[in-house]
């Protein structure tokens, strides 16, 4: 959650302030289950460790309804003024908004639950004020959307007239508010030539690089068999199986009972077949279809290929592309696969090679959209391929 929310935007300010209303609600809702706990229950332990609990919610509420972190930005004055600490005391902060180093872009995963009671990692994008001398950011936005997230962080870099500090991948990344919407070619044109130069994959890589019949064209390795097409081939294929056997009942090829209406065992049954063989064709195409990008002289073309077939085209204007980078993957936060290899040939991917790393991604981005892509390659293979589009995309 972030420490602060923006509560007012205009002209000449900005407003953030701590919203201590969830904490009534948990004051509430804590001393509601220890009422419960106590009073409702035999008097067992589990009501006394019911009552507890609610009552430890109750104290957090309590200190949370009774927080005071509130934080005024003048545009004009270029002064910053607040307060910060329990009610009815809290420290008041104030001084110049040369203290304010940047906005500041940073992510962190998130745990949630689902309704089969399994649970999912996925990635919060934050934006924070970096004050000098503060021991840490005080965050004030959040968002599941990674390009919605840079929106927001130029639109307040520019407010405030600060840098905007990037530390989302292996490097913090700032960025002169005044120079937020210069893209990599027009850097490369200001500076007088390209960032460094072409050159071949790295021995033994299984990249493909073609760059003498025309048109730069470069083809990642398929990720190959792995824990998660297996996961996707059983699912799909107990689905099929279910289908299936329904499907062979109503047609009285084996020897089961059928009850209700045949009709509806039809389509019911060819539907869930054919979400069950969607499934399968899923898991198959995404383990060995091929990443594959083009030089198309003022723009990159991104697409996938699979038997000849080359689908989701996204072609990024060369004159839009603001940033390129080698960035921690928004899937996965570890490394859960290793190649596999029989008699010295490469299968695939499967088991775990490097246990703990953290996969990562090349991360090319517009003001539009956003294109991940090589979560599957090498570090040296990854390093080149973030030189090779770096050169590419600034002629």
């Amino acid at each position: 959650m972030p420490n602060v929310r923006l509560v007012s935007d205009t002209a000449n300010e900005l407003r953030f302030s701590h919203s201590h209303m969830g904490g009534w609600v948990f004051l509430a809702i804590g001393a509601g289950i220890a009422w419960f706990g106590i009073q409702r229950l035999e008097e067992t332990f589990g009501s006394w460790l019911m009552g507890g609990m609610g009552i430890l919610f109750a104290l957090i509420g309590l200190g949370a309804a009774f927080w005071r972190n509130d934080l005024r930005l003048d545009l004009l004055a270029r002064h910053y003024s607040g307060r910060r600490g329990f009610w009815p005391s809290p420290k008041p902060v104030s001084g110049s908004l040369d203290e304010l180093e940047g906005v500041i872009l940073s992510r962190s995963w998130r745990r949630s639950s689902s309704s089969n009671g399994g649970s999912s990692e996925h990635v919060v994008w934050q934006l924070g004020l970096d004050f000098r001398g503060w021991e840490s950011p005080l965050t004030f936005y959040e968002t599941h959307n990674e390009r919605q997230a840079h929106e927001k962080l130029e639109h307040f870099c520019r407010r405030l007239s600060v840098s905007a500090i990037d530390r989302t991948g292996d490097r913090e990344i700032r960025r002169s508010w005044q120079e937020l919407d210069r893209s990599i070619a027009e850097k490369a044109r200001q500076s007088g030539g390209t960032p460094g130069q072409l050159t071949d994959p790295p021995t033994g890589s299984s990249v493909l690089f073609d760059r003498q019949t025309g048109p730069a064209t470069i083809v990642l390795p398929p990720v190959g068999f792995n824990v998660g097409t297996v996961f996707l081939l059983l699912f799909g294929l107990a689905w099929s199986a279910f289908s299936g056997f329904a499907l062979l009942a109503a047609a009285g090829l084996i020897d089961v009972k059928v009850t209700g209406s045949v009709a509806a065992i039809w389509i019911v049954g060819s539907v869930f077949l054919l979400i069950g063989l969607g499934i399968c064709a899923i898991g198959i195409v995404g383990s060995y279809a091929r990443e594959v990008i083009h030089d198309n002289g003022d723009g990159i073309t991104f697409s996938v290929r699979f038997l000849g077939w080359e689908m989701r085209r996204r072609t990024l204007p060369k004159s839009e592309v603001e940033e390129i980078d080698l960035q921690a993957s928004t899937t996965s936060r570890r490394r859960g696969r290793g190649r596999l290899r029989i008699n010295g040939v490469d299968i695939g991917r499967l088991g775990s090679s490097k246990k703990g790393s953290t996969p990562r991604q090349i991360v090319v981005r517009t003001d539009r959209r956003i294109v991940r892509l090589a979560n599957n390659l090498d570090p040296e293979d990854q390093a080149w391929l973030h030189q090779t589009l770096t050169y590419l995309t600034s002629r």
